[in-house]
C-alpha cells in the first residue's frame, strides 16, 4: 500500500492543509486526502484545520493515485544527498535522465530499480533534466508531495543552479546574457530568436588558460540548451559542444551546485565533486 510516513521536524508550525497546499500538489488531491480521511497524525484521522507540530508522526495514504510504469535498469547510482522527501543523484555524461520510450539505459530507470530493491512504496521521479552530455546533479522526488514541490521550484525559478564550464577562447570579464531562445525548426538545435522564450545566464571568470576559459555559471529558468546557446552566441561555445562548437573528449559542462528551501523552509545546499580542473577557487 502506498503510505507516506514522516516525522514533523522541530520548529515547524501550520496545519496539514497548509502543508499540503505548500507542496503545490493538485487541489483535487488535497481534497481527496483530507475529506477522504486518508491522513493520520499520531495514529488518528484528522481534520484539515488541526495544527501539526514538532515530532508529530504523519501518515498519508496515496493508494488512490496511479503510479507510472517505469522500466527498471539495475545499475549502480551515486546518491549525493537524501532525506525522507527527495534525493539528489549524480548523472554521468552520456546518460539520459528519462526513458526515451526505447527502454534505453537512463538515470530514472536506475534510480527506481535502486529504490524498489529497498521496498520504497512510490515511483521516484526527476523534477528536471540536464542534457545527456552534461554531468552533475539531478533532483528526484521520492513521493507525490515532493515531486510536486520540487517541480514547482524549477518552474517558479525559486532554486539556485550553478554550473561549471570550460569555453573556447579567452573571456575578458564576468558577464550577463539576456537573449530569448527558440527551437530551430530545421535541426535539433536551439537558437537565439526574438520570438523565443526569455532566458537569463550570468557567468564569472574563474581561470583563463591557453585559449580557454573556466567559468562559473548561474541561470534563471532553464531553457533547453540554454547555457550552450547563450555562450555560443557571444563567441565562446563550451568546449566539446558538437552542436554549437567543436568536438572534444566530452562536453565540458557540469551542474555543480544547487540551493533551495525544502518543504519545511530549511535551506538545502547540494554540490558535487568537480570532474575537471578541481584546483580552481570557486
Amino acid at each position: 500500500m502506498s503510505i507516506l510516513s514522516f516525522m514533523i521536524p522541530e520548529g515547524y508550525q501550520g496545519t496539514i492543509q497548509s502543508f499540503l497546499i505548500h507542496t503545490k500538489i493538485k487541489s483535487s488531491y488535497v481534497n481527496e486526502l483530507i475529506f477522504g480521511k486518508k491522513i493520520m497524525i499520531n495514529q488518528e484521522i484528522i481534520r484539515k484545520d488541526v495544527p501539526i507540530k514538532s515530532n508529530d508522526f504523519v501518515q498519508i495514504d496515496f493508494s488512490f493515485m496511479k503510479e507510472p510504469t517505469i522500466h527498471l535498469i539495475d545499475k549502480t547510482i551515486d546518491i549525493i544527498y537524501e532525506d525522507a522527501f527527495f534525493c539528489a543523484v549524480y548523472k554521468p555524461i552520456g546518460l539520459l535522465v528519462y526513458d526515451d520510450s526505447n527502454k534505453k539505459d537512463n538515470l530514472t530507470s536506475r534510480v527506481n530499480a535502486h529504490y524498489q530493491k529497498h521496498d520504497h512504496p512510490f515511483s521516484v521521479l526527476p523534477a528536471h533534466r540536464i542534457d545527456v552530455d552534461t554531468s552533475g546533479i539531478v533532483l528526484f522526488g521520492k513521493n507525490p508531495l515532493s515531486i510536486s514541490f520540487l517541480s514547482n521550484l524549477f518552474e517558479s525559478k525559486d532554486i539556485e543552479k550553478t554550473y561549471l564550464a570550460i569555453v573556447e577562447g579567452l573571456v575578458v570579464k564576468d558577464g550577463f546574457i539576456k537573449k530569448r531562445i527558440a527551437l530551430d525548426r530545421h535541426s535539433n538545435k536551439m537558437r537565439i530568436s526574438e520570438t523565443g522564450k526569455d532566458a537569463y545566464t550570468s557567468y564569472k571568470v574563474l581561470k583563463k588558460m591557453e585559449n580557454e576559459t573556466y567559468l562559473k555559471i548561474m541561470i534563471a529558468g532553464g531553457r533547453k540548451h540554454q547555457i550552450r546557446v547563450h555562450l555560443s552566441s557571444i563567441g565562446h561555445p563550451i568546449k566539446g559542444d558538437i552542436l554549437y562548437g567543436s568536438k572534444d573528449e566530452r562536453l565540458y559542462l557540469h551542474f555543480y551546485q544547487t540551493k533551495f528551501r525544502d518543504l519545511y523552509g530549511n535551506v538545502v545546499t547540494i554540490q558535487t565533486d568537480i570532474p575537471f580542473y578541481e584546483n580552481v577557487l570557486l
